[in-house]
């Protein structure tokens, strides 16, 4: 059995458990400030504000799109001709005739 699979396989372990398990941990570990900045950008993109933006503490503010059904045409139509990419020549392992298809 090879040592360097298995080291690679512990890392990347670790590294999983820390960005799951431990993240409050990591981001208290990042300068000051980073965190907030990064939050504040994605909020200005997607162009929604926090819970304390919204006036009332707890409450998450959505963002709702009125939709309509409406039928899709789902299906693809085709045209083409397929070919065997290569040829085998088939023989039998028993002596004998084929008297008739299956």
């Amino acid at each position: 059995m090879r040592l360097f699979p298995v080291l690679i396989a512990l890392l990347v372990a670790a590294a999983i458990y820390t960005f799951v398990f431990e993240r409050e941990r990591l981001v208290a570990m990042l300068p000051a400030g980073a965190g907030d900045a990064a939050e504040a950008e994605a909020a200005q993109e997607t162009g929604t504000a926090g819970a304390t933006e919204a006036g009332e503490p707890g409450l998450m503010r959505v963002v709702v799109q009125r939709s309509e059904a409406r039928e899709v045409d789902s299906a693809v139509k085709l045209r083409g001709r397929t070919e065997a990419d290569r040829e085998v020549d088939l023989r039998a392992e028993t002596s004998g005739l084929v008297v008739s298809e299956p």
